[in-house]
C-alpha cells in the first residue's frame, strides 16, 4: 500500500480533464457505457482491500477536429481492511505500479482517438468476465484488465 495523492481525496471534486465536451465546437455523443470494475488483491483470500473502479464512457465526434474519441472518466474506490479509505491506494489499484506523475493523470480518466485498436480494447475491457475469460488463456480476467488500462493510459491524447 501506498500514500494516496492530494488530489485523489476529494471524490467530489469537479472533473475538468476532458474539455473535449466543453469547448464552443459542434460535438455529438455517439454512445454512452457505464461499467463497474473490482480489483482484487489475488493472495487476499477475504478481499480485505479492493479498489472499486467506475468507467463512465463516452464515445464523441468532434466537427472541428473530424474525429472521433473515446472519454472515459474514472471514480476510483479504495477499501483497505474492509473500509472505504480515501488515503491509502491498496496495490490491487490498476494502476499502482505508476509513477505518481501519471498515477495522477491516468486515475482522472482517458481520452482516445477512436480507431481499429482502441475500439477493441474498449470492447474487451466492457465485456462480461465470463465471454472474456474464454478469449485471453491463462491470463486472469483481472489481470488482463488491468493490462488493457494501462494500455489505454499509454495511448492517451
Amino acid at each position: 500500500m501506498k500514500n494516496n495523492y492530494d488530489f485523489y481525496k476529494n471524490n467530489n471534486q469537479l472533473n475538468t480533464y476532458f474539455n473535449i465536451l466543453n469547448k464552443p465546437t459542434k460535438t455529438e455523443i455517439y454512445s454512452h457505457k457505464f461499467k463497474q470494475l473490482i480489483f482484487n488483491n489475488d493472495f487476499d483470500s477475504n478481499f480485505n482491500n479492493k479498489t472499486i473502479l467506475n468507467i463512465n464512457l463516452i464515445e464523441t465526434f468532434n466537427y472541428e477536429l473530424n474525429s472521433t474519441y473515446y472519454e472515459a472518466e474514472y471514480n476510483f474506490i479504495n477499501f483497505i481492511n474492509s473500509k472505504e479509505n480515501k488515503d491509502i491506494v491498496p496495490s490491487c489499484h490498476p494502476f499502482y505500479n505508476i509513477s505518481e506523475t501519471k498515477f495522477k493523470k491516468y486515475s482522472i480518466g482517458i481520452l482516445v482517438i477512436k480507431n481499429e485498436l482502441t475500439e477493441q480494447l474498449i470492447r474487451y475491457l466492457f465485456m462480461d468476465n465470463n465471454i472474456l475469460q474464454k478469449k485471453i488463456g491463462n491470463s486472469t480476467v483481472q489481470s488482463y484488465r488491468i493490462n488493457i488500462l494501462n494500455l489505454l493510459a499509454q495511448l492517451c491524447e
